[in-house]
């Protein structure tokens, strides 16, 4: 992405009747486009030790849920979901292992053939404006995929000559002319311009993710700490099974969008602890809250009641949207 940062002066009265030649205004329509098309916020992130791990089984590895802005429900920006995967097999059998994201239409994969960690990327487009995406793996006979680390974000295709629903409009070649007189038309889009785009791509700016459609036989422990998982079985008290923090991302209170999806047994409810506000948690299945944050860094806290034996719970994803206003 080619930005150049210009003075808030460019764009404030007094306004020039024309722009001069190699004016600053132009730089400032060059970078109108430039945040359109390259603006990728994320949508989910996940980076462990141990590696998530499966075999012949076409086993889905991790669940989460995009959340998206008025625009694409009208297939207005045609964003589309990216997501880059560190990946490897283990034992380079003969036939190579798979990874799939599953969510977008149709599903797209790719396959993995380096028994060295390798990235791999899978792009796919959305069918709703919020949807529940999964990443699935693998191999073939003998063998093993494991995964290290992924990232998705939305990607933009480049802004078309037309209004779109959110109310971004592109600044089309006819104004990059020098010596082109300035309309208020003009200085609206490219002051408005920034936040219509935010409108469209709502920022993850957290997220937890664990093994989907697993069960508590599966909790892989490291030493009397578990850093990979959000649950707990058998508990005798109340019991902290995972912690956070959301990281200031404004200079003011802005409204924010908890994502979640725990699972249990015997229908066992968890809670979830953002700042000095506690939420219950409801299994098996996706919820979601809002809530208003301030300008600071924010703890999240996640526990689990008192459990009888053979009961457990666990959070598969927790994500935490800040909304555009």
């Amino acid at each position: 992405m080619t930005y150049v940062p210009q003075y808030l002066s460019n764009l404030v009265p007094p306004i020039a009747t024309t722009l001069p030649s190699y004016s600053a205004w132009q730089r400032v329509q060059n970078n109108h486009s430039e945040m359109f098309s390259d603006y990728n916020p994320p949508v989910a992130t996940w980076a462990g030790y141990p590696f998530f791990t499966t075999t012949t089984s076409d086993e889905d590895m991790f669940r989460f849920r995009s959340r998206n802005g008025a625009d694409f429900i009208v297939g207005g920006v045609g964003l589309r979901l990216r997501v880059d995967v560190l990946a490897r097999r283990q034992n380079g059998a003969a036939l190579p292992g798979v990874i799939a994201l599953k969510g977008g239409v149709p599903m797209v994969q790719v396959n993995v053939t380096s028994t060295t960690f390798t990235a791999h990327t899978l792009t796919a487009n959305p069918a709703t404006d919020d949807e529940e995406w999964t990443i699935s793996a693998i191999a073939s006979a003998g063998d093993t995929v494991e995964i290290a680390s992924f990232v998705a974000y939305w990607v933009a295709t480049a802004p078309g000559a037309r209004p779109y629903p959110s109310g971004y409009r592109q600044v089309d070649g006819g104004w990059q002319t020098n010596d082109r007189p300035v309309s208020t038309e003009l200085a609206a889009r490219l002051l408005n311009g920034p936040v219509t785009v935010a409108k469209d791509r709502p920022v993850c700016v957290f997220s937890h993710l664990w093994r989907a459609s697993t069960t508590a036989g599966a909790f892989t422990k490291s030493g009397d700490i578990d850093y990979s998982a959000w649950g707990a079985e058998e508990l005798s008290e109340l019991s902290v099974v995972g912690t956070g923090r959301i990281p200031a991302s404004d200079t003011r209170s802005r409204t924010y969008v908890v994502t979640y999806y725990l699972r249990t047994s015997g229908g066992i409810a968890g809670a979830i602890r953002i700042g000095g506000a506690v939420y219950n948690a409801t299994p098996d299945g996706w919820q979601s809250f809002q809530l208003e944050l301030g300008p600071t860094d924010t703890d999240i806290v996640v526990t689990l009641p008192v459990m009888a034996s053979g009961e457990w719970g666990y959070f598969e994803s927790v994500q935490v949207w800040r909304q555009a206003e």
